[in-house]
């Protein structure tokens, strides 16, 4: 009972920290659950799990395991209210986790949901596909989401997602003027309390501007946009800072690039976008660039380089170093491949 104002906050995203989410329901013994009454229990359950994954993708933690938990949830609850929202939360821990079919399956329970998840789903997808290089392909699946999109307001919200990944398909594919005017017309017509939205708006029009010529100030605006204003998600705001250090270190300002990659260092130390900072995107070749290339390409082989630099230190504790799936050999093989200098 003392733990159920708590719950209440947080599922309604009142609380707004996953971590403190996870300690709080570390509080409760099992003796309690066993006690409770069974919806009770239940939504204590959900709790847990849900905070697990949505830590682990705050923080960097081991994605897999977190998978684990909530896959263990949904065989456990099959028929939650909260079914739809934990499928969705193992598909991302899924793709984050490099289990591509995995995540695909876990997004596809989403289309047996209402209107608006079914867009979520077909978005969700294409994002997979568009993380993984396939701009071609990743651009048709948003289109079909887009189509997908009804007139009720969730499925509107979801079709604005689905239009901001088609865009990083258009800059992708070298469509940059067009991929910066539907930008420009979702962050005008954008509801000012959307703050997901514009800031994942703002980072992927950033990331545009840093695929045009002589537009470096117009992406250091975005990201600067991002940063002070839009921070409150996690992996976004870390591309923010990672493009940040480069912009003003480009541009001749070595204080403010520090800054930028200390505060990323300190707020996301697991991200791959520190990963890439702390290493230096010049060492894994010609054929990586982090300014141009989805994250997804490039987090295998900046991961597999961040893990053998730490081996090497033998900081064998770092996530950044358990968390590699698969020999070291063949990341190291994949890296030299790529031109990386080992």
């Amino acid at each position: 009972r003392r733990h159920t104002r708590y719950w209440r906050d947080w599922s309604s995203d009142v609380c707004s920290s996953d971590l403190d989410a996870r300690d709080e329901a570390a509080k409760i013994e099992d003796s309690e659950v066993a006690a409770a009454d069974q919806l009770v229990a239940a939504e204590i359950a959900f709790v847990r799990a849900a905070a697990a994954g949505r830590a682990a993708l705050a923080t960097g933690g081991d994605p897999a395991a977190a998978a684990k938990v909530v896959g263990d949830y949904l065989a456990k609850h099959p028929r939650s209210h909260h079914l739809l929202h934990m499928q969705e939360l193992l598909g991302d821990l899924e793709a984050r986790a490099g289990r591509i079919e995995q995540a695909r399956a876990a997004y596809g329970q989403l289309e047996d949901g209402p209107p608006a998840y079914k867009v979520r789903a077909a978005t969700a997808k294409a994002r997979l596909l568009l993380d993984a290089g396939k701009a071609e392909e990743a651009s048709r699946e948003y289109d079909a989401a887009i189509q997908l999109a009804g007139n009720e307001k969730g499925s509107q919200l979801q079709k604005k997602s689905a239009e901001l990944g088609k865009a990083r398909c258009l800059s992708l594919q070298g469509q940059n003027d067009e991929a910066v005017a539907l930008i420009d017309t979702l962050t005008r017509d954008a509801n000012p309390e959307d703050k997901e939205l514009l800031a994942q708006a703002y980072a992927a029009l950033g990331s545009v501007y840093r695929r045009m010529a002589g537009r470096d100030q117009d992406a250091l605006i975005q990201f600067l946009t991002v940063d002070l204003v839009y921070n409150s998600l996690p992996e976004t705001h870390a591309e923010a800072l990672f493009n940040l250090a480069e912009l003003w270190e480009k541009g001749g300002f070595g204080e403010r690039a520090r800054e930028a990659r200390e505060n990323l260092k300190t707020a996301y130390p697991a991200s791959s976008w520190a990963a890439i900072s702390s290493i230096g995107v010049v060492r894994v070749g010609v054929a990586t660039n982090a300014a141009t290339e989805p994250a997804a390409v490039m987090r295998p082989f900046v991961r597999g380089l961040y893990a053998i630099e730490h081996r090497r230190a033998g900081d064998t504790e770092n996530p950044a170093v358990t968390a590699i799936i698969g020999d070291v050999g063949a990341v190291r093989r994949q890296l030299e491949l790529r031109g990386a200098v080992l």
